[in-house]
């Protein structure tokens, strides 16, 4: 009589669905984005992926309580979360100028102008700012291959974590995390196993 759980069962588990996915095996990708020009993969440090929540009515047919929940949509933003993406910043600040860059094609001022004619503090049409944007975060193996792809269509940036700089520590080195909004998203598998 075999046990349930057995140390052979999860390691026959593992096995059928190819091992285990490592944490640190991911790339992001972004497209489209209006303040930039083609296509750009960014090192990422760290993603921390939506939440998703149903909202849900009670439908108040006779029993205990209010009824049954009813799911009636999805919230991708649950309690204002959204994709948050940590980048390390390298010497040249790219990271941190191609962030302001997206942020001021949103809400330029008179000090740093977009250059798209747009007049200062006007935001640009939906449209032209998010409709068409994308962003790709590859899930891989441990050679390098995708094994699911989650796509994020209008993505947007929403805001900024704190930039932490110190002069308590001399080894560590500073990190840019970057919340994004989005409308929809899919995530698509490669390779299924059941």
């Amino acid at each position: 009589m075999s046990s349930f759980n057995s140390i052979q069962q999860i390691k026959d588990y593992v096995d059928r669905h190819g091992g285990l996915q490592l944490t640190n095996r991911f790339n992001v990708s972004f497209f489209n984005v209006p303040s930039y020009n083609g296509t750009i993969e960014i090192q990422a440090q760290q993603v921390d992926m939506a939440p998703r929540t149903l909202n849900f009515a009670q439908d108040n047919l006779n029993g205990f309580g209010f009824g049954r929940f009813v799911p009636r949509s999805q919230q991708l933003m649950a309690g204002g979360n959204g994709v948050l993406v940590t980048f390390p910043v390298t010497n040249d600040n790219y990271i941190l100028n191609f962030f302001n860059d997206w942020f001021n094609y949103f809400f330029s001022s008179k000090r740093n102008n977009s250059g798209d004619g747009r007049d200062p503090f006007v935001l640009p049409y939906y449209d032209e700012a998010i409709k068409d944007t994308r962003m790709v975060i590859n899930i891989l193996d441990p050679n390098g291959n995708v094994n699911s792809s989650i796509t994020y269509y209008e993505v947007f940036p929403v805001e900024t974590q704190p930039v932490m700089m110190t002069m308590l520590k001399n080894d560590s080195y500073m990190t840019y995390s970057v919340l994004f909004g989005f409308r929809d998203y899919l995530h698509n598998f490669t390779n299924t196993q059941l």
